[in-house]
């Protein structure tokens, strides 16, 4: 869900693996720290944030 272009919200993510959206913001925390680089993308007029994967990390 992440890697798609348009990305995906913590509400998406949260119902597709079943996880509390506290868990699901957490776990992109731990991408961040491993080296990913997750962009956050807020589109303003109410929506939520939208987040993808824009780099993995090297080696």
């Amino acid at each position: 869900m992440l890697s798609r272009k348009s990305g995906a919200d913590v509400a998406a993510i949260s119902e597709r693996l079943g996880w509390q959206p506290h868990t699901t913001r957490a776990a992109l925390s731990r991408l961040r720290k491993a080296g990913y680089e997750v962009l956050s993308e807020k589109s303003g007029n109410g929506k939520p944030a939208r987040y993808r994967i824009t780099a993995t990390p090297a080696g």
